[in-house]
């Protein structure tokens, strides 16, 4: 039987080996080392890709919005007339 092994903290620092592993480090230094087949550093790779897309589309709909919100009304901001 093979004892199941859950570790979680909250990641300060990440770093990417040259020998495919992957290293978390936590606020009180703490680290997290992680190996990783040459296949599964890719897949892993396809995948923080995918979620910087959409973390970067929802930051820009965010900004687009507040800036909006900053825009005067046109109908207020002609002073010309």
């Amino acid at each position: 039987m093979i004892n199941k092994q859950v570790v979680e903290i909250q990641a300060k620092t990440a770093y990417v080996s040259w020998g495919n592993m992957i290293q978390f480090t936590d606020a009180q230094d703490n680290e997290v080392n992680v190996s990783l087949s040459r296949d599964l550093l890719l897949e892993l790779n396809s995948k923080m890709r995918e979620k910087s897309e959409e973390l970067l589309k929802k930051i820009r709909e965010e900004t687009k919005e507040k800036l909006e919100a900053l825009e005067p009304d046109e109908e207020f901001s002609n002073t010309d007339s």
